[in-house]
This record gives structure tokens, sequence and C-alpha cells, in this order.
């Protein structure tokens, strides 16, 4: 649990809020009183004020932006655990056995590189949320089609018309789904083989 001190979150401005889907809407920011989150208390943090997502009881959801002020994190899969420490370099390499996967912020978002298909790149969001490994926007399908549309096509299974994801703002429009089954799907120094994925609308 995530606990609030007594105080009111102050009313900031405003700013123009990204879904996964691709819709936008203009959202009220505030400056959020002081937060404990186990015994880490967090102080001067900024927070988007959402509409509920539908069909989910949680009461808000912790952004990447406490990340990159400067919290460290560590996933624990086995033990459904997720370690939060503002000691630096808690996680160094010399301490922690692991591998390096760079990114880069846009919207305070992570993106991550990978590669779908040979000689195509494909910039991803990285949200631990997700319940598959990889979705592939439509749009992203669509430019490497026109790279090499004979390899690409042979991982193709299927296509349909319909809408799989649901953000924030509502579901995505009604589109061409696509059902593939990637031969090798790269992310830095791992392979991970025959990946089925569904196509999308907005980012990958």
């Amino acid at each position: 649990p995530v606990r609030c001190a007594a105080a009111l979150p102050q009313p900031v401005g405003f700013i123009t809020s990204h879904d996964a889907t691709g819709q936008t809407r203009k959202t009220p920011v505030v400056r959020l009183p002081d937060l404990q989150i186990g015994r880490l208390t967090l102080s001067g943090y900024h927070a988007n004020l959402l509409p509920p997502l539908p069909g989910r009881d949680c009461a808000g959801i912790i952004g990447f932006d406490i990340f990159n002020k400067g919290i460290l994190a560590k996933i624990d899969v086995r033990n459904r655990r997720l370690i939060l420490t503002d000691r630096r370099r808690h996680f160094s390499p010399e301490r922690q056995q692991g591998y390096e996967a760079r990114y880069r912020l846009r919207r305070h978002v992570p993106l991550v590189s990978l590669s779908p298909f040979s000689d195509y790149t494909d910039e991803a969001r990285f949200d631990t949320g997700d319940r598959s490994l990889y979705t592939l926007s439509s749009q992203s399908l669509d430019s490497a089609l026109a790279v090499s549309a004979g390899e690409i096509e042979a991982q193709v299974e299927a296509r349909t018309h319909g809408s799989q994801r649901i953000s924030h703002f509502g579901t995505e429009t009604t589109d061409e789904v696509a059902a593939l089954r990637l031969t090798a799907l790269r992310w830095g120094d791992f392979t991970f083989r025959r990946v089925a994925t569904l196509t999308a609308q907005g980012s990958s």
C-alpha cells in the first residue's frame, strides 16, 4: 500500500496525457503530499488525475517517473515483490548479476528497442503491466512490410478486424488485427524464438 500525508494534493496545472492506444486528453496535474511506500518517504512528486480504468479496482498507477528521479527497483517475480530503495548503486552489477537493457524516455515513458524481423528495429513501451511479452503496433508492421514483405508475410498466421487494447481513455479504434508467430524477437543480447503476438493501434 501507498500512504499519503494528511495534506491535500495541490493543483499545478494541466498536461496533455497520452495512453497506449494513442488517444490524448488534457488532464489536471497536482503536487502530492509526502508519500510513504514501505519505509521510503517520497517528497515533491507530481501526479496526473486520470479517470478510473474500466473494470479495475486499483486507486492509481505508479509511473516510471519514480525511477527517473532516483528510486531504484528490483522485481522479485518468484515472491511477487517490488523492492524499492533510495540507496545509490544498491543493485550495482558488482552486487547483483543482471543484464543491461538501455531505454530512452518519451513523455516520462521508457521505450526499448527490439528487432521483431531481420533488418527492422521497433521501439516499444516497456510496460510490466502488459500480459504479453510483446505487442506489435499496426504502424510498425506496415513499416516492416514495406521493407521486406516476403519474409514477414510468412510469419503472419491470420488477419481479422477488431480491437484488443483498452487503456485510460477507452478502447482502440476497430481496425485490422494480425496474428503473427515471430521466428525470432531480438532484444539486446537475448533472442526469443517463436513468439506469438497480435497487432494493436498506438505504440508497440
